[in-house]
């Protein structure tokens, strides 16, 4: 049966282990301790392959291992998104017709359902269900403001103890608000996540970002604006300009040189934006 059919994708098979692992409401599940029961060894290697991130490797039909690249820290959000990514190779079915190891570089991680790698979307996809289930955290998230104050809450040790880029995709992705996830490396748009409602263009990746622009405001060091800030609407899009007002939140990670934007489009009266 061809992995595109309707109810076969990373998140299904997600829902179903959640359900017979009887993890109900469990938010930052124990991954260590489900990584115990599928004989899995959750271990940290050197790989000699440039950008290896992760790797699976089965034994036979039951176990094997999880390696990562060093540097994650045990436990932290971008580890516990490296593992549940190698569980979702590890069970989803249609994965095993890969042969018995996967070898994933950083930007499989990243991968998205309209990027050509079909195999790391889905492991993504199993991984954002696993750790942040849809219906769970759209449930915390209802009635927040879409911002990295919002974001930093849902990505705590006491609620999904997840990366604040992963709870920032996710809160993008099960919000019915106009908004979207822009992540910037060295001034530039390197991609983009959009909520289902938010059909307005952006600048294309690769592009420089406007001086206008809340990331830009970061760059310059006048820090991370946490909670959503007004912003002019050319920051962001092409003109003619839109009813309503454009909110933009940011979040530095210096380390990777980073800068991300969560931007939340609010209906207005029909006034234009200066």
């Amino acid at each position: 049966m061809a992995s595109s059919t309707s109810t076969r994708t990373g998140s299904h098979i997600a829902r179903l282990f959640r359900e017979v692992r009887q993890l109900g409401d469990t938010r930052a599940c124990d991954l260590d301790a489900l990584a115990v029961q599928d004989d899995l060894e959750i271990c940290e290697f050197r790989c000699s392959s440039p950008g290896c991130a992760a790797m699976l490797v089965r034994i036979d039909e039951t176990g094997g291992g999880i390696f990562l690249a060093p540097g994650p820290s045990r436990g932290g959000g971008r580890w516990r998104f490296s593992v549940a990514h190698e569980m979702g190779h590890y069970h989803i079915p249609w994965h095993r017709t890969a042969g018995l190891k996967y070898t994933c570089a950083d930007a499989d991680l990243r991968a998205r359902e309209a990027d050509a790698k079909r195999l790391e979307w889905e492991a993504n996809d199993f991984a954002a269900e696993l750790l942040m289930p849809r219906q769970i955290f759209a449930g915390d998230a209802r009635g927040k403001d879409i911002s990295f104050t919002t974001v930093g809450s849902l990505a705590g040790r006491d609620m999904y103890a997840v990366s604040v880029t992963s709870a920032a995709w996710r809160l993008v992705q099960t919000s019915r608000d106009a908004c979207a996830l822009v992540v910037t490396c060295g001034g530039q748009v390197k991609w983009v996540a959009r909520s289902k409602s938010f059909g307005l263009p952006l600048i294309e990746r690769n592009q420089t970002v406007d001086p206008n622009s809340a990331v830009a405001a970061t760059m310059r060091g006048e820090g991370s604006v946490a909670s959503p800030r007004p912003v002019p609407w050319h920051a962001w899009f092409e003109p003619p300009t839109h009813a309503g007002e454009l909110l933009e939140s940011t979040h530095a990670i210096p380390s990777a040189n980073q800068v991300l934007a969560l931007l939340w489009f609010v209906e207005g009266d029909g006034s234009d934006d200066e």
